[in-house]
């Protein structure tokens, strides 16, 4: 009877596997094959657990009576369902797999017998297990990254991803576009002008945009490298980071300014670029503001950044006669920012002597040497500047304030003031 009973068992879940399988394929849908093999595992264990009430005793050897008296007939089925149940969703579980597998090579619709139909199913669910039992045996050095690893590769170097794909010029294409980004924007940042900081803008949305798009694309199965070849990678990406910002730090630098001291032109809490290239070729003039190491400079820290108006150049002679600052006995008034500040208008204070230092009193004078230039910072009433440490020698200062490229409300704040 035990023995009729598994017969019984197995061939009903034999029938039930092929009316899935048939299923499948007449729908192409695994998810409605795989409901079928539930379906129908769950019908043949609840026929076995009210109809053959003896295939449960012959199995656990007990008397059907104690069984009755533990369990009635309506509650019976559970424990059959949950015996029944784990075999039949093991197999259907290895069906799902199966016609997952073999998904994309399902015939068309238009079959025309089940037999046919079943006959090419089981054909290419064997073909598509062949192929993912070959990839599951292939050695894991062979086999590249998934997809999501180019990704990764994306964000550590661009256009990596499509080099060990094996589409080496388009990962160099885009590690250049990068680059050529990158330089446009150090050349606008060298420009002055409105326009040109709104360039410089768009370029970075640009930058951007393409960025997000070469991630998208390097979502591609990749060479594997090893452990050594992503330090190689890492390493890479670290020193063309590191040339390319030094490179770019040889042309434009980026402060922030931390104090009030060239208010109201430059106020506190304003990001300024410091352009480097015009020095290289020309000297520093009047009324350009300069950013300059303290390195040298008597009362002042070493180690610092300091952002004041040119106001004397080499072998200058600077007073002050409050409001007006001069030079070599004339009254400063070119360029017109001179003017304005000795105006008292707009926020500026004018020039006065300072409390303790070099240009203390009315009338005292301060005389430039050679390459020394005289700064002062445009709120001269606060502000700690050359009246009271003395002059920057030419070789401190390495820049020129072009603009203030943050706040945005603050965008354009520099033009026409110097």
């Amino acid at each position: 009877m035990l023995t009729l009973t598994i017969l019984a068992q197995v061939l009903l879940l034999v029938e039930s596997v092929v009316l899935s399988a048939m299923v499948t394929v007449r729908t192409r849908s695994v998810v409605k094959g795989t409901l079928c093999l539930y379906g129908l595992s769950l019908l043949w264990v609840l026929l076995f657990a009210y109809l053959a009430p003896w295939g449960l005793p012959q199995v656990m050897e007990v008397d059907l009576q104690e069984i009755d008296e533990v369990f009635p007939t309506h509650i019976r089925v559970f424990p059959v369902l949950l015996l029944g149940w784990i075999p039949a969703f093991v197999v259907a579980s290895l069906m799902h797999l199966a016609a997952t597998v073999a998904n994309d090579f399902l015939p068309t619709p238009d079959m025309r017998t089940s037999a046919n139909s079943l006959k090419r199913c089981l054909a290419r669910v064997f073909v598509g297990l062949t192929r993912s039992l070959r990839r599951r045996l292939t050695p894991a050095r062979d086999r590249p990254y998934p997809k999501w690893v180019g990704v990764v590769l994306g964000l550590v170097l661009s256009g990596s991803a499509h080099f060990l794909s094996g589409r080496k010029r388009a990962g160099l294409l885009w590690y250049a576009t990068f680059l050529v980004c990158n330089l446009v924007g150090i050349v606008l940042l060298l420009l002055t002008g409105r326009w040109a900081l709104f360039s410089v803008y768009g370029v970075w949305l640009v930058g951007v945009g393409l960025w997000l798009v070469m991630l998208v694309k390097s979502y591609r199965p990749a060479r594997r490298i090893g452990w050594h070849g992503w330090l190689a990678l890492i390493c890479v990406s670290v020193c063309l980071n590191a040339v390319t910002k030094s490179a770019a730090r040889l042309a434009v630098h980026p402060f922030s300014i931390p104090s009030g001291a060239m208010a109201p032109t430059i106020v506190a809490g304003d990001y300024v670029t410091a352009e480097k290239m015009t020095y290289r070729f020309r000297e520093p003039r009047r009324g350009e503001i300069v950013v300059f190491r303290t390195d040298g400079i008597e009362r002042l820290r070493a180690g610092q950044y300091f952002t004041f108006r040119v106001v004397g150049l080499p072998g200058e002679r600077i007073s002050i006669d409050p409001p007006h600052l001069v030079i070599d006995g004339k009254k400063v008034t070119d360029p017109p920012i001179f003017e304005s500040i000795a105006s008292g208008q707009g926020g500026y204070g004018g020039y006065v002597p300072s409390r303790q230092g070099y240009l203390d009193t009315k009338g005292s004078e301060f005389v430039l040497g050679e390459d020394q230039y005289f700064v002062i910072g445009d709120d001269a009433v606060d502000a700690y500047d050359s009246r009271y440490w003395g002059a920057v020698p030419r070789e401190n200062i390495i820049g020129r304030v072009t603009r203030i490229y943050w706040p945005l409300d603050r965008i354009g704040a520099l033009e026409g003031k110097w």
